[in-house]
């Protein structure tokens, strides 16, 4: 049978001991936000194998002569200007207190689905006003 172990955790101690940073530098860090806090609350707050993994390549990077701020922008996803289609919302009113968003490049179902609403909100908030109901059927 075959069993999966726990992932390992860390107390502070320990990872000051696999790391080989001092506690108050790890704090500093996660100060800074170049690591997450520990899982957990209080006493029963822990580390993970991802914490030593970002402290080994934060130590890497360090080395290397990188700042802390060029340490924390390389953790920073980057995302391609080309991969970001351009979006365009236009905002319809269905009543002072009630806005639709719809794309500018909105298929015509969509807009003809908005136009739908937009009858369908007229016909309710008019039949509010006239101190009508609704039957929900």
């Amino acid at each position: 049978m075959d069993q999966q172990q726990p992932a390992p955790r860390f107390t502070m101690e320990e990872l000051v001991d696999a790391s080989g940073i001092s506690d108050r530098t790890i704090r500093y860090y996660i100060e800074q936000g170049l690591l997450q806090h520990a899982r957990g609350r209080g006493r029963s707050s822990y580390y993970t194998t991802e914490h030593l993994e970002r402290l080994t390549r934060i130590t890497d990077l360090r080395d290397r002569g990188l700042s802390l701020a060029e340490i924390r922008e390389s953790f920073v996803p980057q995302v391609q200007e080309s991969a970001v289609p351009s979006e365009h919302w236009e905002r319809l009113a269905l009543h002072p207190s009630l806005e639709i968003g719809i794309r500018s490049d909105a298929p015509d179902d969509v807009r003809m689905l908005v136009q739908r609403f937009q009858q369908l909100a007229d016909q309710w908030f008019t039949t509010l006003e006239t101190g009508g109901g609704f039957n929900e059927h």
